[in-house]
């Protein structure tokens, strides 16, 4: 899960500093086909093993070759060579799915075929096929219990990254969630996924109320299926949805709960979060930088006293972060000629 976690800090002067830190998120499929128990793999299936047969010959050596080098020389220059010829492979791997999804049909595909037909479509990068295949299996009507968790997953994230550009509870795919939660208790793995991936959905996109309600769910089917590492991720969640709203104290007793329900494991695991909650409410720390890009003056002081400050810290890669600078932009347009003054942290990438 992600460590993006908020770190205010307030001042003894009028100062109030906001501080967001958001990692990149990897969003990684496993693009692979489904065994069967019997029988031979279905051609939808087939077309994903030989693609990713194929990457894998290509990668292996590479990979084997950077592995057993010892001089660092030589090693820095096969990773080199091993992310060139990965980058290559999995460009083909890409192509040669989408090549052997054209011989296949989502209309008329056969039912028991559409998962592996989804798996095709996604290691293809074909959106709008994986898309109809999902919408398509959830009309099928007689489905196993499973098969159709596993369905409704699919439509859930489908659902939940449609619009990227959204920043709220998602109400199509909270929808299919619900519809998880219905299944059979014997589903509860799958139960645990729905909740996990919507509360890391939410966690990156700073909504805290969908946090809280994916967190706690996700507490209580990890402790239902005595999975320690899925409760210390609940319970960092559950703990941050108090702190991103300046409630240091109840995340702090989040924190407390999760320890002595878990142990040692969670006390390991918690201890960035707790350093992080107790700066708030503390005096913020200078902000030394070598290039400043639109100052207000030559010397910069940041945080400025005697000035109410915002400081953000951000990427070019991070949405969440983009889609607040509209709204500081205003913030600070607003507020010009007052003691107030605003500042955006980042570092050089590439």
């Amino acid at each position: 899960m992600s460590n993006r976690s908020l770190l205010a800090a307030l001042v003894a002067t009028p100062l109030i500093g906001i501080v967001m830190v958001a990692p990149v998120i990897a969003q990684t499929m496993a693009a692979r086909g489904p065994a069967p128990a019997t029988g031979a793999l279905s051609p939808p299936a087939q077309c994903t093993k030989a693609a990713n047969d194929a990457r894998t010959t290509q990668v292996n050596p590479a990979y084997e070759a950077w592995q057993k080098a010892t001089d660092s020389t030589t090693r820095a220059d096969l990773l080199v060579k091993y992310r060139a010829v990965s980058t290559s492979a999995y460009a083909q791997m890409q192509k040669m799915a989408a090549d052997c999804a054209t011989r296949f049909s989502v209309e008329t595909a056969p039912a028991a075929q559409l998962m592996d037909l989804i798996t095709l479509y996604t290691m293809a990068r074909d959106t709008a096929g994986s898309r109809r295949a999902t919408e398509r299996l959830l009309t099928e009507k007689n489905l196993p219990p499973r098969a159709r968790g596993q369905a409704l997953l699919l439509g859930m994230n489908q659902e939940a990254t449609k619009n990227p550009s959204y920043f709220g509870i998602i109400d199509a795919a909270e929808k299919l969630v619900a519809e998880i939660d219905a299944l059979p208790d014997s589903l509860a793995d799958l139960k645990l996924q729905a909740h996990q991936s919507m509360m890391g959905r939410y966690q990156y996109l700073d909504v805290a109320e969908g946090l809280f309600q994916h967190a706690n769910a996700v507490i209580a089917l990890a402790r239902k299926l005595n999975r320690p590492q899925e409760m210390i991720s609940g319970y960092s969640s559950l703990a941050r949805s108090f702190a991103d709203r300046l409630n240091p104290d109840s995340a702090m007793k989040i924190l407390d709960a999760g320890e002595k329900e878990i142990g040692a494991t969670a006390t390991t695991s918690f201890k960035d979060f707790r350093d992080r909650y107790a700066l708030i409410g503390t005096p913020a720390a200078k902000i030394s930088a070598e290039w400043w890009i639109n100052p207000d003056a030559a010397g910069v002081v940041a945080p400025a006293p005697g000035k109410v400050t915002l400081v953000e810290f951000t990427a070019h890669w991070c949405g969440p972060c983009k889609n607040s600078y509209p709204g500081l932009r205003a913030l600070s347009d607003r507020l010009r000629g007052k003691p107030f003054t605003g500042f955006m942290v980042t570092q050089l990438y590439g």
